[in-house]
């Protein structure tokens, strides 16, 4: 059976943002478990989705990631669903900081791993009431352009969740219920897609 890793952040790890103990949706909710079951006996599935999780920038986490490659093999895939909290969690949102830390990363997944589907997701964009002056989204837009140009420039697979028009919860950061069936209905079509 091929293996798919999915790295990712409160996203991909299904924070309940009315949970303020970092709770998660039930399994029944959360994208990563419906995907699961969808892909049942062809992907065993590993869900590595972290609140407040940022790209890669320090070598002791080039090495939590590297961990996590090491295992896979020709056929498998591994996505990347990251940027949102390089954005978020900074006093002004930079995205020329999270493109370069992206660059970093395809650079060096590209030479660590040999035919396995590398696929990045540009996160889906801030709500625009999130901060009242629309920067966040903003920024989150043109990181996922960098994202693209990046991937384009690379040869490695790209996806923007920010024209997928997922539903937020009331914190305009977080998918709702609703946006958890929406993402996996998109994201089921993107990896069954043949390459």
């Amino acid at each position: 059976m091929k293996k798919l890793l999915l790295l990712g952040d409160s996203n991909t790890y299904g924070y309940d943002p009315r949970d303020m103990f970092g709770g998660r949706y039930p399994a029944s909710v959360r994208w990563t478990s419906a995907l699961r079951k969808e892909l049942a006996g062809e992907y065993e599935i590993t869900d590595e989705g972290q609140n407040g999780r940022k790209l890669p920038r320090f070598p002791y986490e080039a090495d939590v990631v590297g961990r996590m490659i090491a295992f896979l093999e020709e056929g498998d895939a591994f996505v990347v669903m990251l940027g949102t909290n390089d954005l978020l969690l900074n006093a002004h949102p930079r995205p020329k900081d999270a493109i370069d830390k992206m660059k970093d990363l395809i650079e060096w997944t590209q030479k660590s791993t040999k035919g396995v589907r590398f696929i990045v997701i540009g996160p889906a964009y801030f709500s625009a009431r999130l901060d009242g002056t629309g920067e966040l989204r903003q920024a989150s837009i043109e990181m996922n352009e960098g994202f693209e140009a990046l991937c384009s420039d690379a040869g490695v697979e790209y996806h923007d969740a920010g024209k997928w028009a997922i539903e937020f919860a009331a914190d305009g950061v977080h998918f709702s219920e609703t946006g958890h069936k929406m993402f996996f209905e998109r994201f089921r079509d993107v990896i069954k897609e043949s390459h």
